[in-house]
């Protein structure tokens, strides 16, 4: 089972239709917690020690930011992020894996 953390700026169709083909999806919306406004370094950190997975669209800075935990040893969670290029990407530790679908 998945356990995913949906970041603040996550398109919500794209949750729906994942929901669609699974609907015992384990997922928690920041936006709808406590976790919301939480700076991108501190939702990292949540998801590393919730072990979750972070579902999100944040090219700009979640990526050096994780990064930075990878670089300091500190747990890393998987992160799945969407560009504007409709192109996947998830990164767990320091393994990084790019699809085009």
């Amino acid at each position: 089972m998945l356990h995913l953390l949906i970041d603040e700026n996550f398109d919500q169709r794209i949750l729906r239709g994942l929901r669609l083909v699974v609907p015992l999806l384990d997922y928690i919306v920041v936006q709808e917690t406590k976790l919301k406004g939480l700076r991108d370094p501190h939702l990292l950190a949540w998801a590393a020690e919730n072990q979750r997975i972070l579902v999100t669209h944040d090219v700009n800075t979640i990526p050096r930011y994780a990064s930075e935990r990878v670089r300091a040893s500190e747990s890393q969670p998987t992160l799945v992020w969407r560009d504007c290029h409709s192109r996947w990407t998830w990164r767990s530790g320091k393994r990084l894996k790019n699809s085009q679908r």
